[in-house]
Formats: structure tokens, C-alpha cells, sequence
């Protein structure tokens, strides 16, 4: 095969990495410098808050950045068969990972 496999590889990101990457959002790092001034300042129940809601949010966001990776890697590993037209009207069905730059395909 000349030019290989019709294939998208997505790499996996880790937990930790993802995490790292959403929590020095710059809004999250002014959430930190926000909690200090208040706790700093004694309004512990505001800081608290702060913390909580914060915290509550980098939890969802990084669930939710997990699972859209897992379906875009999903995604990726699709395959079905397609039809694939020769010159001369014919036609042939083949795995769609078999596409190379230059086929013809039949949309239904």
C-alpha cells in the first residue's frame, strides 16, 4: 500500500494533564489570588465559597473535557464500508481505512 492506512490517531491526554492545562485558566488563577485577598482580609465564609464554587467547577469542566476527548478519539476510529467507483461505472465496496488521495466515492 502506497500510501498506508486512512486513519486520524488522537493521542490520549491524561487526567493530570488536562487538569494542569484547566486549572492555569487565567480566570482560575484569579480565583486563587481572589480567595488569598478575602481569607487575607477575614472573610473566610466568602473565600470558602469562592474555593467551593471554583473547585466545583475545574471538577466539571475537566469531566467534561474527559469524555469530549474519549468521543473525539471514538470518532476517530470510525470506519464503515464505502463505495468506491472505477473509471468505467463499476463500483466496489471497500473499508473506508482503504481510501487513498484520489478515490471517487459514491454519497448516497
Amino acid at each position: 500500500m502506497k500510501f498506508g492506512k486512512c486513519e486520524v490517531d488522537v493521542p490520549e491526554k491524561s487526567i493530570c494533564r488536562i487538569l494542569v492545562s484547566e486549572v492555569l485558566n487565567p480566570f482560575y488563577i484569579f480565583q486563587v489570588f481572589a480567595v488569598a485577598l478575602w481569607m487575607w482580609d477575614h472573610y473566610y465564609d466568602y473565600a470558602t465559597c469562592i474555593l467551593v464554587i471554583s473547585s466545583g467547577s475545574v471538577i466539571l469542566s475537566l469531566v467534561e473535557t474527559v469524555q469530549n476527548n474519549n468521543e473525539i478519539r471514538r470518532m476517530a476510529r470510525y470506519q464503515c464500508r464505502v463505495r468506491l467507483m472505477d473509471g468505467s461505472d463499476s463500483s466496489r465496496e471497500v473499508a473506508s481505512t482503504e481510501l487513498v488521495p484520489g478515490d471517487v466515492i459514491a454519497v448516497p
